[in-house]
């Protein structure tokens, strides 16, 4: 059967955020804690919905990030993406992911991660990505999204743009969380937090 199969990654493939447990690997204990402290006005207000998910995500990333060259950065997410996802991933999801490749179905990481630590892993199990891009100007990391957060409605943006879906004979969704509704209300066969 001619199926595609969308994965949301963090809390559906993962029992714990890989955007959290990147920034602990690619920064000092000092400055990962420091920055956490130094961030929180901002996490609360994210927390109590007075501004959006994105938006919260992207003062994270300026203040890790921005200003870093690329080069580096793209060698620390490779590192990450080597050493550190394997041990993210809940057994159960994996095997499930499996199955859908063995089965010769189109499988698609579709997750708010960052592109640059998520590509390598998924090029290793043979997965396709759409993923959260960042911004790249004369050669650092601005903080900025190139085009925007992979969450919510632009997953389902990103999906269409990318796929033509009535060309499948099925849609498969698993997500976990609300940033995943849009893109399980593509899906013929809707699974959530199965895992």
């Amino acid at each position: 059967m001619n199926c595609l199969v969308l994965f949301d990654f963090d809390g559906t493939l993962t029992a714990r955020d890989s955007f959290i447990a990147f920034i602990r690997a690619t920064n000092s204990p000092l400055k990962f804690y420091s920055g956490f402290i130094l961030l929180s006005p901002v996490l609360i207000l994210y927390k109590f919905g007075i501004i959006p998910n994105w938006k919260a995500k992207q003062a994270v990333i300026r203040y890790f990030y921005g200003g870093m060259k690329a080069d580096k950065f793209f060698a620390l997410s490779k590192d990450f993406s080597e050493k550190h996802i394997l041990k993210l991933v809940k057994e159960s999801a994996m095997l499930k992911l499996r199955e859908h490749i063995n089965g010769g179905h189109q499988v698609v990481i579709v997750t708010a991660s960052l592109e640059p630590y998520m590509e390598a892993w998924c090029k290793t199990i043979g997965v396709e990505l759409i993923a959260t891009r960042l911004e790249v100007a004369e050669g650092k990391i601005t903080g900025d999204y190139s085009g925007g957060n992979c969450y919510g409605i632009e997953k389902a943006n990103r999906i269409r743009g990318k796929y033509s879906l009535s060309s499948f004979e099925k849609i498969i969704a698993y997500g976990d969380s609300r940033g995943d509704e849009e893109m399980l209300e593509l899906a013929d066969e809707k699974h959530y937090r199965v895992f």
